[in-house]
């Protein structure tokens, strides 16, 4: 081997020309040498991502059976009925009032001028609309809590918790199908890392 060998880096833009002097000044045995290792460093490199990606998706997988995804659940859920309950209650205060100003508008009828009684029923009239809307969305609140004491509500704030950000990547389906994709490639990896092993060994018999 001559003196002052050193292995050339993969790294930067300037691989190629590297590589490319290398070839010129080297002996047969380096270059093949430095081919082993150039290739070496690279299955490495992405048999670390591979693992890396594969105990990412183990993790994934726990967090979703775990104490802490269930806490969050149990959070969600409480928050779920709790915004049910603050709506219900916000839904009836505003028909009181409604209730409040109709009666009221009812007590001031205009006398015998015309113009006056037909602005008035006009009035009035968009104000029963508006307290029979208000009613009707207290119902639909009212038959919405009434699921919630079972696997509704659970349903609820399991698609909240599913829609996080944080937890978005986390289902169960996207888990399975990256584990498989994961396991895929590191049986290709292998296979491949096997031939290019029994290549450069061949190479290497060549020169010898």
């Amino acid at each position: 081997m001559k003196n002052g060998y050193h292995p050339v880096s993969i790294e930067g833009y300037d691989f190629n020309e590297k590589i490319a002097r290398f070839y010129e000044t080297a002996e047969a045995t380096e270059i093949i040498e430095e081919i082993n290792n150039i290739a070496k460093r690279q299955y490495q490199t992405e048999e670390k991502n591979i693992e890396s990606r594969a105990e990412e998706l183990h993790r994934d997988k726990k967090y979703l059976a775990s104490q802490e995804y269930d806490e969050k659940l149990k959070i969600y859920t409480d928050a779920k009925m709790k915004s049910a309950e603050r709506l219900e209650m916000k839904l009836e205060n505003r028909i009181l009032q409604q209730r409040t100003k109709l009666a009221g508008l009812e007590k001031s009828k205009p006398g015998f001028r015309f113009w006056r009684k037909s602005n008035w029923e006009k009035i009035l009239s968009k104000e029963k609309k508006r307290l029979m809307q208000l009613e009707k969305r207290l119902i639909g609140v009212k038959m919405i809590r009434s699921k919630m004491s079972g696997g509704y509500l659970c349903e609820l704030a399991t698609k909240k918790l599913r829609r996080e950000k944080e937890l978005s990547k986390w289902r169960d389906e996207y888990v399975q199908t990256q584990t498989k994709q994961v396991m895929t490639q590191q049986q290709e990896h292998r296979s491949q890392q096997k031939q290019e092993a029994i290549s450069l060994e061949l190479t290497r018999n060549i020169a010898r």
